[in-house]
């Protein structure tokens, strides 16, 4: 079950970086994913962090937990696709979700 999906554009907002790359945009247009942070290693060593905050954030209804557990998938225009599976998180209160 898709829960929500977001874009993030390429474009200058990227930069690359020693370990990979990073994107920054501060009000988060056009969905309201605020950074995202790519860094380079092998399957087990790879991260991936994002954050996305505000009004443009398509996530439903305030304070409904996302169901766990989360499959997190990032898809470039390519079509390659990352993925991880999150079976516990350290806070999901349906504004913030952190899995450890």
């Amino acid at each position: 079950m898709l829960v929500f999906a977001a874009r993030v554009p390429a474009g200058a907002d990227w930069h690359a970086t020693r370990q990979g790359f990073r994107y920054r945009n501060t009000v988060g247009i056009p969905d309201g994913i605020r950074r995202v942070r790519l860094v380079a290693g092998s399957a087990d060593e790879a991260k991936i962090s994002l954050v996305g905050k505000g009004e443009l954030l398509p996530l439903g209804p305030a304070g409904q937990p996302l169901p766990l557990p989360l499959l997190v998938q990032l898809e470039n225009m390519a079509g390659t696709c990352w993925g991880a599976y999150f079976y516990d998180a350290s806070s999901d209160d349906g504004t913030v979700f952190k899995s450890p």
